[in-house]
């Protein structure tokens, strides 16, 4: 399973979550808002 932390204009801290879930073992990737989130394999 891939947690996506999802990405908008002026938002912040989204490239740390994703670092703090990267960092515990957690597939995680920043997805922009727009695109919608990825479907499920």
């Amino acid at each position: 399973m891939t947690v996506s932390v999802v990405q908008f204009g002026g938002s912040n801290c989204d490239r740390d979550a994703v670092r703090a879930l990267q960092d515990v073992g957690v597939d995680a990737e920043r997805t922009w808002h727009e695109d919608g989130l990825p479907d499920d394999p």
